[in-house]
């Protein structure tokens, strides 16, 4: 939605809104107006403290999450499944792999030893890939929120990154 100046008709740009108060500055003639017709049936008025506010449109929930709330505990739960990455990383993996074993083949068979020893540190980078291309087909970021603790696990396969923290403890 684009709101405009009642003045000089200019386009106001979206840092010039302050949207809680339904004010608009423009940055052309520095007239300072209400945006509130211009918003039309977003805005509702609070009978019982006289202000108004914006009704913001529901906002979609992403399909690779999760959330369960009990009242008591909140569990969100994030799948890693970004399909056109784990695509590309399963192809990419597959020939990093081919492309290694056949590399310590010929050098193992030739008794090209430097050369297989060249080839290990590729070989250890093509495992890392390799297991982070599993991790992303199989695992989510699990984060559980109650009274005494914030959680955040990751899993089935271990990643790093899980912790947990004392509510009280944060500021």
């Amino acid at each position: 939605m684009e709101i405009t100046c009642p003045d000089c008709h200019r386009a106001v740009e979206a840092d010039d809104v302050n949207i809680n108060n339904l004010i608009g500055k423009c940055s052309n003639c520095d007239s300072v107006f209400s945006i509130k017709e211009q918003l039309g049936g977003l805005v509702r008025h609070n009978q019982s403290s006289g202000l108004s506010s914006v009704k913001r449109p529901p906002i979609a929930k992403p399909e690779n999450i999760t959330i369960a709330n009990s009242g008591v505990t909140l569990s969100i739960s994030y799948s890693w499944s970004n399909t056109a990455a784990r695509i590309f990383m399963t192809f990419f993996c597959a020939f990093w792999d081919i492309f290694m074993i056949v590399w310590f083949a010929i050098a193992i068979s030739s008794g090209e030893w430097a050369m297989a020893a060249f080839g290990i540190i590729q070989a250890l980078v093509g495992v890392a890939m390799t297991y982070s291309c599993v991790a992303m087909w199989v695992n989510s970021t699990f984060l559980r929120v109650d009274a005494t603790e914030i959680n955040v696990s990751h899993g089935p396969l271990p990643w790093p990154g899980a912790m947990s923290l004392n509510p009280s403890e944060l500021e």
